[in-house]
């Protein structure tokens, strides 16, 4: 579950290392951005999803493909849904640290940068310098030119402009900006990280694979969005996002 695109980023590794799995995505696109909005708001519309969705599909699993949604909602939900297995996003600083990186760069909504434990534990470390920028647009700018993220250079340029020379890695904290990762660390010249690949190794701890290939539904409240859909799904298709899997496998 995500606001948009953002977790199909997950939705499509997770696909190549667990594909004896169901998987069903569903898009908020109704309450689409959740980095700005208050967490009641964004518990109250989570609920009357969940509600639905479980009706029609029984899920066994709830991936939380949003670092905004796992910030305000994960401990709500685990004690909502009890007998649910709910994994959730989280920034990858500790992957930025565990690869000896210590001027970091947090790009996150001004939601997970409030809410996340981790981000506010970190934000403690004296031996960390961690700068924090909270993006309230940058998600929504990404949904509006999917089909064209070239459009949004200038914006990222003058986004990473004032940290050229003092940062050492960039941390994605919302999985819509992964789509922008390869512009990112080009203009930057520094490693960029996500923390898909621990979800999806959690999709993998915490599930058990049929013998046979599963299927994947694509779900929305808006139907307006499908080419958004679609558009992302060939971008990752084509490209593939596999920068921090890559940095964990070596």
């Amino acid at each position: 579950m995500d606001s948009g695109v953002g977790g199909l980023t997950i939705l499509n590794e997770s696909i190549k290392l667990n594909p004896n799995l169901d998987y069903y995505y569903f898009a908020d696109y109704k309450s689409l951005p959740y980095g700005t909005k208050s967490p009641a708001v964004i518990r109250k519309s989570l609920v009357n999803n969940l509600n639905l969705l479980q009706e029609k599909f029984d899920f066994d699993v709830l991936v939380l493909g949003c670092n905004t949604l796992t910030a305000v909602a994960v401990d709500f939900l685990r004690r909502l849904y009890p007998d649910k297995i709910i994994i959730g996003t989280e920034p990858a600083i500790k992957v930025a640290i565990n690869n000896q990186k210590t001027n970091i760069l947090l790009l996150a909504t001004p939601n997970t940068i409030k809410y996340n434990k981790l981000i506010n534990q970190c934000k403690e470390d004296k031996n960390l310098n961690l700068q924090l920028k909270p993006m309230a647009t940058l998600a929504d700018l990404i949904e509006h030119n999917i089909g064209n993220l070239r459009e949004l250079r200038p914006v990222i340029y003058k986004l990473l402009g004032d940290y050229t020379g003092y940062i050492d890695s960039i941390v994605l904290g919302c999985t819509h900006y992964i789509y922008l990762s390869k512009m990112i660390r080009e203009y930057s010249q520094v490693p960029v990280f996500d923390g898909n690949f621990g979800v999806i190794k959690q999709i993998q701890k915490k599930t058990n694979p049929k013998k046979k290939a599963g299927k994947v539904y694509v779900l929305t409240n808006d139907i307006k969005k499908n080419d958004n859909l679609l558009k992302a799904w060939e971008i990752l298709q084509s490209e593939g996002v596999r920068e921090c899997a890559e940095l964990l496998a070596t």
